[in-house]
């Protein structure tokens, strides 16, 4: 994965003060980047700054199609958007077994109900209207294509999500990171405003206000995020 800065902000170089309060990346073992959004954690695949758009995939799937606990994906739509080519599907579990196997049919157990048959559909829908015990909606790609390539695989691939910059952030950050500044971009996580942090270990509201001697630390400044 290339290096990534603001919005995001995570471990000892970017602290929060490096980007958006939504936008906290965690490494759990020295390669995993993890993103928590609206309490689901994802797995952070890739970021494409000049895109505003990254690659997740769910964590709590990483160990098959049968999580821990049931939860949709859910997003906060004032921070993200799905990418344009995922679509929302609904894998059902404790399903009663239907009349004629389906092709997206799996057995997975859920402990406490009878029946241990799911299967998954395109769209969000009712699990009761299919005589099941519950459902969990996740993005992907179409169904005859995860038909061909698996649902654990499919789920394993991810999807795109478009994060949000706020207001004039985007040009912000281009006119004012750099030896023009001698800062980078931050936030201002009490005034809600991006501000730009300096050498000097305060931050500004547009320019840093003086250089540093050459020889000077540079403490206080926003590091790259380098994640495998």
């Amino acid at each position: 994965m290339e290096p990534f800065g603001f919005p995001f902000w995570g471990g000892f170089f970017r602290p929060k003060e490096c980007g958006y309060p939504h936008l906290g990346v965690r490494c759990d073992d020295g390669f995993t980047a993890t993103l928590v959004i609206n309490g689901i954690e994802y797995i952070l695949l890739d970021v494409v700054p000049e895109d505003k758009k990254m690659g997740v995939r769910r964590k709590d799937y990483d160990k098959g199609i049968c999580p821990k606990s049931f939860l949709n994906t859910s997003l906060d739509l004032n921070h993200f958007q799905y990418g344009p080519q995922t679509e929302n599907l609904a894998v059902l579990y404790g399903c009663k077994p239907p009349k004629k196997r389906l092709l997206s049919q799996f057995r997975g157990k859920i402990e406490g109900v009878a029946y241990d048959t799911g299967y998954y559909l395109e769209g969000i829908v009712n699990p009761t209207e299919h005589q099941c015990n519950t459902s969990v909606v996740i993005q992907g790609f179409s169904l005859p294509q995860i038909l061909f390539i698996g649902l654990r695989e499919v789920i394993q691939f991810g999807f795109d999500l478009n994060y949000t910059l706020f207001n004039d952030d985007e040009v912000f950050c281009k006119n004012f990171e750099g030896e023009s500044s001698n800062g980078t971009c931050g936030f201002d996580n009490r005034r809600n405003k991006t501000v730009c942090v300096c050498p000097y270990g305060r931050s500004e509201d547009t320019v840093c206000k003086y250089n540093l001697p050459s020889n000077s630390t540079t403490e206080g400044l926003c590091l790259y995020l380098f994640i495998n």
